[in-house]
This record gives C-alpha cells, structure tokens and sequence, in this order.
C-alpha cells in the first residue's frame, strides 16, 4: 500500500503540443515508426505508464499534435515529480523495440519550446541521442478552488443591513431584539460578529458600509436604506466594532418603524457591486430581519437584477417569527422568477439562515456563510474569471500556465 501526496485538483488538465526529430530506428527500411510513452514516478520509485500516443509511420519527425493528460495522473499535481518519456519503434510482426529515454519534469516541460534528447541508459553507446522530443507549447487548465481566489487577493466586500422596523419592540426594554444587555450580545450583534470576523480577514480596507432599513428618521422620514452612522454620503465603518458602534449610534437616534422592505438596500448593494473593478472583489450582503419581508415581488426583482454580479446575499432571521416566506427567496429548489416580467435568476445568490437554527451548530459563522464559497465560484465561472494571481506580475512560472477549463468548473473545494 503507497501513500502518495496528491498537489492538484482531480480534474485539473495538462495539454502538451508535442513533436519528435532525428528519432532513429531499427528498420532495415524505412524511418520507422514511432510512438512515445508517458510514465509517472510512484511513491516506490517504479514508473506506471499514463499514456501511450499514436503510432506515426515512416517518419524520422512526427508531430503528434496535442495531448490531453489528466494532472492528477501524471504528477500527482507535482510540477517537480519524475516523468519518463520512452520513444518506441512500432512493429508490425513482432512486440516493438525500445529506442530510448527521458527523465524530465512537468515544469521543466512548461519552459517552452523544450528539447529533451532521448538515450538508451542500458545500451552499449549510453550518451547517443536517440532522437529529440521537443515539447512546443503546455497549457494547465486548473479548476480554481475558493481558497485560490482568496490566497490571490481577492477582496472579500461586506455590506450589513439591519432591521429597525418596531415589531423589534422598544430597545430599552430586555423583551426587545435590539436590546443592549452589558453582560450578552443580542442577536443582532452575534450574527455580525460571526460573519463580519470571519470576512474582515479577507478585506483591505477593514471598512464596511452599513445601512438601516423601516426605521424613521430624526428628520420624520421613513427609509429603507439609511446609514447607520448618518453619514449617507459615507456610510462606510471601521472594522466589525465600527459595525457595531454604527448599530448601537443608530439606535438612540433611530425610531422603529417599518416596514419590512429588502429592494432598496439589495439595489444599493448591486451598485457597489457593478462599481467594483472586474475580477478584484466580491460582495456579501448581510441582511439581518426579525420579520417577513413585506416589498416580496420588488425583493425578487431586485434580487434578479443583482443575481449577474459579483454578489451574495445573507439573510438572517432573529427572533421567533415565522420565516416560511423567506425559504422563497433561498433559490436552491426553485429559481427566482419574476411575476412581472418572467425573467429567471441567473444564479442562486440568496441564502436564508433562521439565526437560532445556525446557534445551534457548533460553527456559527460556517452555518451563516456555508453557501457563500459556491456562490463566488459560479460567479467566476460564468464570467471566465480566473484568481488575480494567475495573471498578476508575482505570479509564479507555474501559475502563469494556469487557464480556467471550459465548462462549468465550479464547485466546493
């Protein structure tokens, strides 16, 4: 029994374009007839063959084209493990003959054009060249993992949205969900933690835009998507303690209100989202309620209308309130569809986690933000977006031969 590191996705892709030159033979006539055989190095030392081209008849140089060899098998993922390369001269009356050898390397192979010469290490003039493989061009299509997107410097964007409608009831009094108990962070406060903690690792900047919504103003208007710190122009906070300070700031200025409506503050996530360089960034909206949402087919709209851009959106349900209609806008049965115009939701893009139902779990912040991975990954996917490393100027050798496959790569990893 081998154990063997594995260093690649099992369906990352090599594709070499290969050509042989001044290959010998021993045919009495002809140029012979030539094929090459690709061996990976086992964790024992022996060799296994991977692939075995076509033959190419009566012929000292060949060209066979393009191969296809799945990384997994021919390296384990390893740019630096043993490849042996074996030339053959095909016979057609008896088993073929061995004409000679090299050990090379799948990153040795990637500086190309790369001539590797061919010997026969068991053969009486050891040093001869048995002929040249020259390896003209070598491609990686590589599945990207979301922790490649987020080691590349991805920027991972956080917008909070929180619920000031008055079915909350009064701040001051301990039955209400915006209740500032000194000894014990209120839902609210958690659910921000979880996800704001996890996420700030992942942003430059540490500031995150944070909004209100159904709650009236100083000024006696009601609004849906009103900053925190009532700085419209600015609404942007420092680091998840700004979060909270903003929240906590609001609450003494802010009356409870209503209702519960989601368009606007999805609307005004889209906008950052679109505005964001391509490829750089990707945003979570971070929507936490106590209550159904009351503007459903304007949410579902909204939510359409977002669902083409780097964006995920977190709703999460505080209190005891039934959430039934929320399920609705979580679109991992059913795609969104608007009632108005027909149009489908691109992607899922929407996640609803009841707050009590994630404190259950041992994780909370991993319950809240499980979909989210997936989520960055379709968006990348659809768009050819690979992680900026690969095209960046610190980019290893190895990464710059890094292209994402075509398909729908996308998935957990």
């Amino acid at each position: 029994i081998l154990a063997e590191e594995i260093k690649s996705g099992k369906n990352d892709m090599v594709f070499l374009s290969v050509e042989g030159r001044n290959m010998s033979t021993k045919d009495w006539m002809g140029k012979g007839d030539h094929y090459l055989s690709f061996l990976r190095q086992r964790g024992d030392g022996a060799f296994d063959e991977v692939l075995k081209t076509e033959v190419k008849k009566n012929s000292k140089d060949a060209n066979w084209g393009q191969l296809k060899l799945n990384m997994l098998k021919l390296c384990l993922g390893n740019m630096n493990a043993p490849i042996k390369i074996q030339l053959w001269d095909w016979n057609s009356v008896s088993d073929p003959t061995f004409l000679g050898e090299v050990t090379t390397t799948l990153g040795e192979m990637a500086n190309t054009p790369k001539t590797l010469s061919t010997k026969k290490p068991d053969g009486k003039d050891k040093e001869k060249n048995r002929g040249d493989i020259v390896i003209t061009d070598c491609k990686i299509h590589r599945e990207a993992t979301f922790l490649q997107f987020i080691q590349s410097g991805l920027n991972m964007e956080v917008i909070v949205a929180i619920d000031f409608t008055a079915s909350n009831k009064d701040p001051k009094t301990p039955q209400s969900l915006h209740y500032m108990d000194p000894h014990n962070y209120n839902q609210y406060q958690q659910a921000i933690i979880a996800v704001g903690e996890i996420l700030e690792a992942y942003n430059s900047d540490k500031m995150f835009p944070s909004y209100g919504f159904g709650g009236k103003l100083p000024n006696g208007q009601v609004s849906h998507c009103f900053a925190l710190n009532s700085t419209p122009e600015n609404p942007k906070v420092a680091r998840v303690q700004g979060i909270l300070d903003a929240y906590c700031y609001a609450l003494s200025n802010v009356t409870l209100w209503g209702p519960t409506n989601f368009a606007d503050v999805i609307k005004v996530t889209h906008g950052f989202a679109n505005n964001s360089p391509k490829g750089k960034g990707y945003y979570t909206l971070l929507i936490l309620t106590d209550g159904v949402v009351t503007d459903y087919d304007e949410t579902v709209e909204a939510i359409i209308a977002a669902s083409d851009s780097p964006l995920s959106i977190i709703i999460v349900g505080v209190g005891n309130d039934d959430f039934a209609a929320m399920e609705q806008l979580d679109g991992d049965d059913k795609k969104l569809t608007s009632q108005r115009t027909g149009q489908v939701c691109k992607r899922d893009i929407v996640q609803f986690v009841p707050f009590k139902e994630a404190a259950q779990q041992q994780n909370v912040s991993q319950k809240i933000l499980e979909e989210v991975p997936r989520q960055l990954l379709e968006y990348m996917c659809v768009n050819k977006r690979p992680p900026p490393r690969w095209s960046a100027a610190e980019a290893t050798p190895e990464e710059k031969l890094y292209k994402l496959p075509e398909g729908n790569w996308a998935k957990m990893a």
